[in-house]
């Protein structure tokens, strides 16, 4: 038996996200980077909704721009036992725009705090309790996404 493998390549729209003026997602945003990645034969991008768009508008913007979803990217400060319940929450409305534009993977991750941004990939001020914390709270967010997203 022969398998097909289809491969799919996709993006994340972050270089116009971060910009000089921070983080902006939005609407117009979004139709930038979907123009620009499908001119150049992007087919997939990630989900990255922002917070005033359901995933069928966001559907809808990809099939505009001739772009399908791709797992998108959630992170979080759960380096910060305190805010793991908002977390949970925030994931929740990540894994069920996932489920509602056909996805079933996404990325998870702590959100980076400075010390990481200045040193990066060096294991920097190890601390054993906060990389408890941040397990807990990975944990708290995954069981929160067994709707069927991985």
């Amino acid at each position: 038996m022969s398998t097909t493998l289809k491969h799919r390549t996709a993006i994340n729209p972050l270089p116009w996200i971060l910009g000089d003026g921070g983080y902006r997602l939005d609407r117009g945003i979004l139709q930038e980077a979907m123009t620009a990645l499908s001119q150049v034969g992007f087919t997939h991008l990630t989900i990255e909704l922002p917070a005033d768009m359901t995933p069928a508008e966001y559907g809808a913007l990809l099939s505009e721009h001739s772009l399908a979803a791709a797992p998108g990217y959630f992170s979080a400060p759960f380096h910060d036992r305190q805010r793991h319940a908002q977390a949970v929450g925030d994931i929740k409305r990540h894994a069920h725009a996932h489920l509602q534009l056909g996805v079933d993977t996404a990325f998870i991750a702590t959100d980076l705090i400075p010390d990481r941004i200045a040193h990066p990939a060096v294991g920097f001020a190890p601390d054993a309790d906060r990389t408890l914390v941040i397990a807990d709270g990975l944990a708290a967010a995954a069981a929160a996404t067994a709707e069927g997203v991985r």
